[in-house]
């Protein structure tokens, strides 16, 4: 195991995500800083659009600088964006914050795990990828799980304590990056000329296989960021309080961390079809909760259906995470990694901007419930037609797909 190999375990359990920021934003944004519930889908709407944009000069940059430093730069605009949060309540201000979290989730989201990638390559261990990735990111999960649990509590306590946790981990994770030895991107010693760039970029998006898993990404993607912010709301519907809203929510990111580590003992009985039982499992039940929450049952019996069905969701997510990615760099080189990732992220904030951008839309007068039935029958519809666009194109023998499918890669090598 090499140096960023054990760093990359400490650093990934640290800075995978805004540490227990998820479980308590909608509540601090809503109830603090008095932001309506669209208004917060259309801030998420507006930061994964700046995402979309960012992606392609974002690449260019990461390539030019090295993945060590966008890594460090990622997690400094993270930490700008917690405390612009904290210390504003203006809705534009808002907007500015989600700029600078775009720019921190563009520089982590196309250097993070080409750092563990790269660093399994140099050992010729790339398919140790899902293992490891699955198993650092099912502890973060794991540890915000248990810590959720009191985020209730402390919030109740004073509102700013969980959000100045949030800031403290980033400052951590922050000093751990800067740890991280440097491994070389693609071209990134010579002059990358826009030519050259632009003919890779063509190479992307002329394997029909990357293109099947990037059609894929932009539906999975916007369906669960809606869930993401519709979960929250039909809790807090529910008058469910401020530590019962904490308890329910550490046990759903237990879930994603549950998905992420079960990952491969789930791809042993779904094989090729992973990804199709993923999306149509996850759609189902997405209708099945706004049927449920738009019925006149008690209140209990809907809050035990609700945390069920977003139980098993949240399990897929995880599952989802480390699956889409396992598939992304398989197959792949140097060359084309890092563009692969920055086409990726922008068909799934692309994605996440028009399901968010709808979902704010359609929520204002049709209420949480029915908002959450519409965008589920939709999301169904829409999966349907791209799982049959990916057939015959995506879970084939290596020997079975076209050259330039899996970018003239050696498969014997695989």
């Amino acid at each position: 195991m090499n140096k960023n190999e054990k760093i990359y375990k400490v650093f990934r359990v640290l800075g995978y995500d805004y540490f227990l920021y998820n479980v308590i934003i909608f509540l601090f944004i809503t109830e603090v800083k008095g932001i309506s519930v669209s208004e917060y889908l259309y801030m998420n709407s507006f930061y994964c659009a700046a995402i979309a944009i960012l992606e392609i000069p974002m690449n260019y940059i990461v390539e030019r600088i090295g993945i060590k430093k966008s890594i460090v730069l990622g997690g400094f605009f993270w930490i700008v964006h917690c405390l612009m949060i904290m210390l504003f309540k203006d809705f534009k201000l808002f907007l500015l914050a989600n700029l600078f979290c775009a720019l921190g989730t563009s520089f982590k989201g196309l250097s993070e795990t080409q750092m563990l990638y790269s660093s399994l390559k140099s050992s010729n261990r790339t398919r140790e990828f899902a293992r490891l990735e699955g198993k650092c990111v099912s502890k973060y999960y794991y540890i915000e799980g248990i810590c959720s649990i009191f985020v209730g509590s402390l919030f109740t306590l004073n509102s700013y304590l969980p959000i100045s946790i949030t800031l403290i981990i980033l400052m951590i994770a922050f000093l751990v990056s800067l740890r991280f030895d440097e491994v070389k991107a693609y071209n990134q010693d010579g002059e990358i000329g826009v030519r050259e760039y632009v003919k890779d970029f063509k190479l992307v998006i002329g394997s029909r296989r990357i293109v099947s898993i990037l059609l894929y990404a932009f539906c999975m993607s916007g369906i669960i960021g809606v869930m993401a912010t519709l979960q929250k709301s039909l809790i807090v519907e529910l008058d469910v309080n401020a530590t019962a809203y904490s308890i329910i929510f550490a046990i759903l990111t237990l879930c994603i961390g549950l998905g992420s580590r079960l990952q491969n003992r789930i791809e042993k009985y779904t094989k090729r079809k992973n990804l199709t039982f993923i999306g149509l499992t996850y759609t189902l039940l997405f209708m099945l909760l706004g049927s449920f929450n738009m019925l006149n049952f008690s209140t209990i019996f809907l809050i035990v259906v609700t945390v069920i069905i977003l139980f098993f969701q949240n399990i897929l997510q995880g599952v989802y995470r480390i699956s889409v990615k396992k598939y992304m760099n398989n197959f792949t080189t140097s060359r084309v990694r890092g563009k692969i990732l920055a086409i990726f992220y922008i068909f799934e904030n692309i994605g996440q901007t028009l399901f968010l951008f709808l979902a704010g839309y359609i929520i204002d007068s049709k209420g949480t419930s029915l908002t959450t039935l519409i965008i589920g029958g939709i999301s169904f519809i829409i999966i349907l037609l791209v799982l049959g666009f990916m057939k015959n194109r995506l879970g084939l023998d290596p020997e079975q797909y076209d050259k330039k499918d899996i970018f003239y890669t050696d498969i014997s090598k695989k």
